[in-house]
Order: structure tokens, then sequence, then C-alpha cells
């Protein structure tokens, strides 16, 4: 086998039989993303991803309301121009996939078709491997300054992805929260007692603070807790004073996640539409289920609305949504976020690598990545770089999370 005619470790790859390299536009890259990424998948049915150009993307949000006054016959009206909203600002992450080929396996390629299925292959699976990537980055970025349930801060530089952990950030120690319905709630001794139902918000998202009780410089009439998100502590003894664990809490963890958030905002658009958790977590949810009031509800992994016409994933329906499974998630930790088009925001930054025009690609998005493919005279290798810009901005009055601050 040592004889160059022959397959060997010194001149075989296992890809060269079936795959090849040149040119190839993703044309099915969209549809692959959606597959391997619920989030993307939601994001898309949701509508909040589009094309954008420009260093930054912002995402407003009305967080005051009109002051409302009783008026006597005849008394003169009072009349202001307040600002109510408030702009959440990042800038763009460039995030890629970079891969290379020896010319040596090239040789190996006799015809032209040979050449295209390899290069269609090889960047396929680089775009898989981009999205992937890409998904557990949304799901566990922290670009925070602190460590938020148990995941540790990103490096500044290169600019992270703002993920949605960057949303529930509450300092250098978790302090715990009573919710006060018009009050904002109260804070109570540092660290997180065991009885704490929540956690209190404190981070700067994207330059505005989430303390729900911190002014907002310009805004008037600020509705507490309206730039605040929802942090809940599942191993509280206040959903069972006889049991600090998820199996035992997990009905109760959700119901309050759930129920906070639309007590913000009652109408469809203040209710969640997507919950994601660990696989161990769903496993003893389901438990939870089957041995519940709840074991009505239909154990499907079936997408139900408002999920409609989206992948099938293992998921639960509970209290009006689904919660998915993936295996990304950070562990420990649950997300009850709301990813309608005034919540969220993830905007594509049209680009353009050197030597390769960009893909064509279905979906709102076109494109959400770049895909270029280069010789190096100089080193003998063909090099292939899938590159995406883009950042994830979410409004924090309408996420919630729940970890084990015990």
């Amino acid at each position: 086998m040592g004889n160059a005619d022959y397959p060997s470790t010194a001149n075989y790859s296992n890809i060269v039989d079936q795959l090849a390299i040149a040119e190839y536009l993703m044309g099915t890259f969209w549809d692959n993303s959606r597959k391997h990424s619920y989030i993307m998948d939601k994001l898309q049915q949701s509508g909040v991803m589009h094309d954008q150009q420009g260093k930054h993307i912002d995402l407003k949000a009305r967080i005051a309301i009109h002051a409302g006054a009783y008026r006597s016959q005849g008394q003169s009206r009072t009349f202001s121009h307040p600002q109510q909203y408030v702009t959440y600002l990042q800038q763009a992450s460039f995030y890629e996939v970079a891969t290379a080929l020896y010319e040596e396996e090239v040789a190996f390629l006799e015809t032209q078709g040979a050449v295209v299925k390899y290069n269609r292959e090889l960047a396929t699976n680089v775009g898989e491997d981009l999205i992937k990537g890409l998904n557990y980055q949304l799901l566990n970025s922290n670009s925070t300054s602190n460590t938020i349930a148990g995941i540790a801060a990103a490096a500044t530089s290169p600019i992270p992805i703002t993920g949605i952990p960057s949303v529930f950030g509450y300092g250098a120690t978790a302090v715990g929260f009573t919710f006060s319905s018009g009050s904002g709630g109260a804070t109570t001794a540092s660290p997180v007692a065991a009885g704490d139902l929540e956690v209190l918000p404190n981070v700067t998202y994207c330059n505005v603070s989430t303390h729900p009780t911190s002014a907002i410089a310009g805004v008037d009439n600020k509705v507490s807790g309206a730039t605040s998100p929802v942090i809940v502590n599942w191993s509280s003894t206040g959903f069972s004073a006889a049991s600090t664990t998820y199996a035992t809490n997990c009905l109760g963890v959700w119901s309050r996640m759930i129920s906070r958030l639309v007590a913000r905002e009652p109408s469809t658009e203040g209710m969640p539409d997507t919950g994601i958790q660990t696989l161990a977590m769903h496993n003893q949810m389901r438990t939870a289920l089957r041995a519940s009031m709840e074991q009505h509800l239909v154990l499907s992994n079936g997408p139900q609305s408002p999920d409609l016409g989206l992948y099938e994933r293992l998921m639960l329906p509970y209290e009006g949504i689904n919660i998915v499974v993936d295996t990304d998630q950070p562990t420990g930790v649950a997300y009850c976020l709301n990813l309608k088009k005034k919540n969220a925001l993830l905007p594509v930054i049209r680009q353009r690598l050197a030597g390769m025009p960009d893909g064509i690609f279905k979906g709102n998005v076109k494109p959400i990545i770049s895909l270029a493919q280069m010789p190096d005279i100089n080193d003998g290798t063909h090099k292939l770089v899938a590159k995406v810009a883009l950042n994830l901005l979410l409004n924090p009055a309408r996420q919630a999370m729940a970890y084990n601050f015990a």
C-alpha cells in the first residue's frame, strides 16, 4: 500500500471520492440554518430578521406612558411632549468558520463534475457548522462584565454576539428581589435567600440600565421595570417548602415566568412565545406534567400554536407556549422569551468578501452569510471562509430566565 498509485494515509482523503472544489453559492443554506437552530427558525417566523447596512444596529422600545389627569369644567389643559422611548444600541459582531483543502487532494479529481460535487459538500458542511456555532453563541454568549447563571463573560474584543444571557445580568452578586405591583419591587439581603423567588436585574444592557427603579435620562413617566427582565430562582423554597429541585419546582417556575411577563402587557404582544431548556430539564418537566393535574396536556413533539410552520423538535406545550429542547442550552438554565417583532431584532449586515459575489439564499435575509473560496499559490491550499455579520437585540422587559441561585 506504500505505492502512490493506491490510497494510503499519505495520499488519500476520505472525502475526495464524494466531494470537490470551486464555487458554490449556498442556495439551501437558509433552510439548513432553520433546521439546525430553533432560535433562527423562530426569528424567521416572527419576521425580525432583515438586511441592514451600517456599523450599528438598534431596537427602540416604549418604556413610559402618558400621565392621565382629572379636569374640572372650564379648567385649562396642560400639554406636554414627553419622551417615552429608549433605544438599545449595539455594534455588529463578525462570526466565521474557515477551512482549507490541500492541492494534493484536488489532484485526485478528474472531472469538473467531481469538482462541483466536492465543493457543494464542503461548502454545505462549513455553512452548517457556522449556523451551529451561531446557535451556540446566541444561547450562551454573555457580553456583560460579570458571570451570568454560570456563564462567564465573553472577551470584549473582537466584538462578541450579544447573546440571550446578556439580558439577564445581576451584577457581581445575585441579590434577592421581591416583586410588588406598582412599586417596582424591593431588594432583600445579598446573596439570594432560600425563599427568594426572583433575583434583582442590575446590568447595563446595550447602554440601558435594567434596574427596575433606575431613571433613564430624558424619559418622562417611566414605568417601573420597563427595562427589566424577569430572573427567577428555580431552587426557591417559595415554590415548594419541601424542595429546592427543578424536578419539583419546574411547573411553578414556568408559571411564574409566563405570568410575570403577561402581567406587564396583557395583550397578545406581551405573551411570551418561546421556551427553551435542556434535555435533562425537559425530562423532569415531562415527569412533573404527567404526575400533575396538567396531565391532560398532549405530550407531543409536533409544533402547536404559536409555532405552527416550524420544524418539528422535542418540546412540551405549557400555558400557551412551546418549551423546546436545545442541546446548546446552558446547563440548568431555562429561557422564557418573547421574540415577536417589537421585542426582538436580529439584523444581518449585508457584506461581500473579496473574490466572491454574494450568495443566493431563501428567506427574508439575502444574504445572511458571505461565502468565499480562494486558492493560495504560495502553500497550495484552497481556502474557504463562511462569514456572517449580525447581532441580537431583545427588549429586556419581555424576557425571563430561570436558574438555580441557591
